[in-house]
């Protein structure tokens, strides 16, 4: 999991956990879970909040919500941009693996008896 917020009494860090499953028995005696616990890197980013009674005017609510509204696309813009980095990442992963088994499977007939 990434950006996972902890709140504590002061700080409020955000951290990954991975959480990984050993359960092949035949590698080890019992079967167990590594947990890493690692400290997120992540922008700190500041919101805009607006009073009930307020001093400014309707016009600098409006000016300042369009500047947030602008940042919050970009970010998503970026998101969608990295998964998008990923999911090619994958999708090479994914054919080389295939690529792979073809292979061992083809290892594995030359090496069975006929």
């Amino acid at each position: 999991m990434k950006d996972v917020v902890l709140h504590d009494n002061e700080a409020v860090p955000v951290v990954n956990i991975i959480v990984k499953p050993y359960l092949d028995r035949s590698t080890y005696a019992r079967a167990f879970v590594s947990v890493v616990i690692e400290q997120a890197q992540v922008k700190v980013k500041t919101m805009t909040t607006f009073p009930a009674e307020s001093a400014s005017s309707d016009d600098e609510q409006v000016i300042a919500l369009k500047a947030e509204l602008t940042e919050t696309r970009q970010n998503l813009q970026a998101v969608i941009e990295e998964m998008e980095a990923v999911n090619e990442e994958l999708q090479s992963s994914n054919e080389e693996m295939i690529s792979t088994n073809e292979e061992l499977q083809s290892t594995n007939e030359d090496f069975s008896p006929e």
